[in-house]
């Protein structure tokens, strides 16, 4: 049997609402779609909701459980917090990556946020920063997202917002490994007048479904 684990990082400052309840209504349809392909897949599913430094609950945390659970979790987390533009993103990734993975697993990130990290370096200067160098910490997201890629998990960032360009080229080219990166562009300009939510959840499933026939190819030959 092959196990996945689905680990959302979500952004849940101010302007994330809609999509807090996006990942909340979907969860449950994009396991059953997968398990419609993959019956014998063991689905896991995790959360780490995040805001920004100074924020009440900076981090909501659930290691991998049922998507039920985790409906549970987003149920009780409302977008909120994030006195500048730029966002703890830094240490929402090192979170992520901490959670209970596995060797063997198929292990998938979906990041969905609006916002980029700390720093010039992730963002353009016209964006509203409290620190400007970088996370105030010393923390850079670049370092976890490339030790992630070297340990092969699978990095999908959902892009609602062209805020979060420069941070997706940083992080694009500090993937060196043979994990897998790959975007889903949810901008208004992409979508065409398709709505959001069903092309979020179809899009997922299938990143989903095509990490299992790459783990089960690799693991045949």
């Amino acid at each position: 049997m092959t196990t996945v684990k689905i680990a959302f990082l979500l952004d849940c400052t101010g302007s994330m609402e809609e999509w807090i309840q996006t990942a909340k209504s979907k969860i449950t349809e994009i396991v059953g779609r997968v398990l419609s392909d993959h019956i014998d897949a063991d689905i896991q599913v995790g959360l780490v909701a995040y805001r920004d430094y100074d924020d009440h609950e900076r981090f909501v945390i659930r290691d991998f459980t049922t998507p039920d659970e985790i409906r549970r979790v987003l149920g009780t987390i409302h977008a909120e917090g994030g006195d500048d533009a730029a966002e703890d993103v830094a240490h929402a990734i090192q979170q992520c990556s901490a959670l209970s993975w596995g060797d063997a697993d198929v292990r998938m990130v979906f990041h969905i946020a609006d916002a980029p990290a700390h720093g010039l370096m992730f963002h353009k200067p016209s964006v509203s920063d409290r620190f400007p160098q970088g996370d105030p910490e010393g923390l850079d997201p670049r370092t976890v997202l490339r030790t992630m890629s070297t340990h092969a998990f699978e990095y999908t960032f959902v892009k609602i917002t062209s805020a979060t360009d420069t941070m997706l080229d940083a992080f694009y080219n500090a993937w060196t490994g043979p994990g897998f990166f790959q975007v889903i562009d949810l901008t208004p300009q992409s979508l065409m007048g398709r709505r959001a939510n069903e092309v979020f959840s179809r899009q997922v499933s299938c990143a989903v479904s095509s990490a299992i026939d790459r783990s089960t190819s690799s693991r045949d030959t």
